[in-house]
């Protein structure tokens, strides 16, 4: 009878082998997680960067910190404002609608608020979004209005800027640049500059044919919005970021 009990017994598994089997299914698990399409943690942990982006924006403005390289008192700015950028750049499809830079800019004058008269430094690294990810343009065509980034600057009708891909150490103005580049603006008090705006990010592929990144899914989108104290408010799904831009 003890010969057959230890026969039986052996047929089971142990409670280590029983872990070890559900420590490698958590493991294979995780790596399909990351890499299938659609996969929502890439698309948020992304948004994350941008988010920490615009809050360097936003400090820049908010801390009225002047540029300029030259501490003579005669080239000193004013009306400190600060403008996150999105090349927008599709000759350079490694950074195309993926690079985020940080600009500090303000005038020579300082009775002048032209934004015409700003002078542009980018005194902070730029941040590269995940190989895949992309800046859903305001004017996409693929996803809905309701899906695509809002850019309303109170001052401009303009959503773009141009500027230089390689930042200049005297600052740069508006148009004089050889890339063009889309903007979110901050005033000097860390306040949005914006009446709504909003940055949203989907998965996509670059065709080299069309020269244009094809995005994969509509409902495959994250961001968020930016509220008029200048603070940036995550969405948690697509039907609240339907809600919010209609």
């Amino acid at each position: 009878m003890q010969k057959i009990l230890r026969g039986k017994m052996r047929k089971g598994f142990t409670m280590v082998e029983l872990l070890a089997v559900i420590f490698i299914i958590m493991i294979l698990g995780g790596v399909m997680l990351a890499i299938r399409p659609g996969n929502p943690q890439g698309l948020r942990s992304a948004t994350r960067s941008a988010v920490a982006a615009f809050d360097r924006a936003r400090f820049q403005a908010q801390n009225n910190f002047n540029p300029d390289r030259d501490a003579a008192t005669t080239n000193k700015l004013y009306n400190i404002r600060s403008r996150l950028l999105v090349l927008n750049d599709s000759s350079n499809p490694d950074d195309h609608l993926r690079l985020l830079r940080v600009v500090v800019g303000g005038t020579r004058n300082q009775s002048d608020t032209s934004s015409s008269s700003y002078i542009w430094y980018a005194l902070e690294n730029d941040v590269l979004l995940p190989a895949g990810i992309y800046y859903v343009e305001p004017t996409d065509s693929f996803f809905p209005s309701t899906r695509r980034s809002r850019i309303t600057n109170r001052d401009s009708s303009s959503k773009t800027m141009k500027l230089n891909f390689t930042p200049s150490v005297v600052g740069q103005a508006d148009g004089t640049g050889d890339k063009e580049w889309y903007f979110y603006e901050f005033n000097n008090d860390g306040t949005s500059n914006m009446y709504a705006a909003s940055f949203m990010i989907s998965e996509g592929d670059w065709d080299l044919s069309r020269k244009e990144v094809v995005f994969r899914n509509k409902d495959n989108i994250d961001g968020f919005a930016i509220v008029p104290n200048g603070t940036t408010i995550l969405y948690s799904d697509p039907d609240e970021l339907d809600k919010a831009n209609q």
